[in-house]
């Protein structure tokens, strides 16, 4: 098991990446495309060049994931990343991007939910039995 403690990393000078995608709970590919995208910047190196990770890079590694469960995509959390970092940010900018972010759910609900009363309604129509003709299938099968 992986101790990942402040005093930990300051210790060991940081988590390989192995180490540090375990405690994360992500795979190291993910890490890497992280690294690619910018979001991720590990600085530290073990000297046969090995990169380490800190805490810091852990509560980062958090927020990207925290965001994404909150339907950011990965260029809008670059976006919430860097006015994470400014230290004069100005909190309008981040509103409007959640503001944002709100009026896209609502609308893939709204598109949802035509999608399932759809379904639904060919759900009743079909039998479920024998050898008639699937609605569904039907459905599915047209060119419109």
């Amino acid at each position: 098991m992986i101790l990942f403690t402040r005093e930990n990393i300051i210790m060991t000078g940081g988590l390989t990446i192995s180490q540090f995608a375990k405690k994360a709970e992500v795979k190291v590919a993910t890490i890497r495309y992280y690294e690619r995208c910018g979001m991720m910047v590990s600085s530290n190196r073990t000297p046969s060049g090995y990169r380490l990770y800190s805490s810091t890079d852990y509560e980062r590694l958090r927020f990207i994931k925290k965001a994404q469960t909150m339907g950011f995509t990965l260029k809008e959390i670059v976006e919430l990343l860097s006015l994470q970092a400014g230290t004069n940010t100005d909190t309008a900018t981040i509103k409007a991007i959640t503001r944002e972010k709100v009026v896209s759910i609502e609308k893939e609900l709204t598109i949802l939910k035509t999608i399932k009363g759809r379904l639904l309604q060919l759900y009743k129509c079909c039998p479920g039995r024998g050898t008639e003709k699937c609605p569904i299938l039907e459905e599915l099968s047209q060119t419109k």
